[in-house]
């Protein structure tokens, strides 16, 4: 046996979860039911589950494309830890011929060293950053590893503490995002937000809100949403604004989080930014960089997957 390409109606959703819990490099965007509502999705199969690549798809102008979802930072091949990673040869030269062109991020494992990538169209391997911080030590190291700036800023946030709280309302949170930073991302529109309410609350996650109330005013000025799964944490999103902004509120949201969950075996997953500010707010926590990698393809002949190449950002 090797490398099969699956329909959606012909996956096994419990040989496939099975794979991606013990998976090494497991990651939320590829469970099962997260992918069932994040897009519609064909798959490759390695074996008997010991390898699977997630293929979300939409068509255009007749042609089935490779995408990238919303709400999906990594995807590519997961796979146990006896996999041997030779095999994603075969994994690429099966897309190649399924497909005409493609935009995917590849998770962290999925190295795109010479040899690894087989496909008879043109192709573009672009580096990205995430940020992790593993929690394993004990807070008090955790905190010695944190930036000055970040250091002061946990200091001021301590302003907000009192009129914060930890609940798991994710509408209001979402409510206030899109009311205060939708205007940032106008591609994504009301039925994505919708979307993610709905990933955001599968029963397979916890959730942590915080949220930050104006005393005065008694308005949401800041929150922070936080997922965790098996012994990931995944900051899902946030926003500040007003008092809770000139306060640091984010920072004092953040560093709670970090004291709760160290010293034990987690990694909490900032689904780092390339943007410089956001990075830097990561990076201030003691957060190290991790690379994952967005690949593109395309035949000779396709006008609309030459022009994705092209886009390069």
């Amino acid at each position: 046996m090797a490398a099969k390409f699956v329909k959606h109606k012909d996956i096994d959703p419990g040989k496939w979860d099975n794979c991606i819990s013990n998976a090494a490099n497991r990651k939320i965007y590829a469970l099962y039911n997260y992918l069932n509502i994040a897009c519609e999705c064909d798959a490759i199969v390695y074996n008997d589950y010991e390898a699977v690549m997630p293929l979300p798809f939409k068509t255009r102008l007749g042609v089935m494309y490779l995408y990238q979802p919303f709400f999906c930072q990594q995807l590519g091949v997961f796979h146990t830890k006896e996999y041997d990673t030779k095999n994603h040869v075969d994994f690429f030269a099966l897309i190649s011929k399924l497909y005409k062109y493609g935009n995917i991020q590849l998770n962290y494992y999925n190295h795109t060293n010479e040899g690894e990538i087989i496909i008879d169209k043109k192709h573009i391997v672009k580096n990205k950053t995430n940020q992790i911080l593993n929690l394993a030590d004990d807070y008090h190291t955790i905190f010695k590893n944190y930036s000055v700036k970040c250091k002061q800023s946990i200091k001021k946030g301590y302003n907000t503490a009192a009129n914060i709280t930890v609940q798991n309302d994710i509408d209001i949170a979402l409510d206030f995002y899109k009311s205060n930073y939708g205007h940032r991302t106008p591609h994504v529109q009301m039925p994505d937000f919708d979307r993610l309410s709905s990933l955001l609350k599968l029963k397979e996650f916890n959730q942590e809100v915080y949220i930050y109330n104006n005393p005065d005013t008694k308005q949401i000025e800041a929150v922070s949403v936080f997922i965790i799964y098996d012994n990931q944490i995944y900051y899902m999103l946030s926003a500040a604004i007003g008092q809770a902004k000139q306060n640091c509120a984010l920072f004092y949201m953040m560093d709670e989080v970090i004291k709760k969950y160290s010293g034990r075996d987690y990694i909490l997953d900032f689904e780092g930014s390339m943007i410089p500010a956001v990075a830097r707010f990561n990076i201030g926590f003691g957060a190290v960089e991790q690379t994952y990698f967005d690949f593109r393809f395309s035949s000779n002949f396709s006008i609309l997957g030459r022009r994705m190449l092209a886009k390069r950002n």
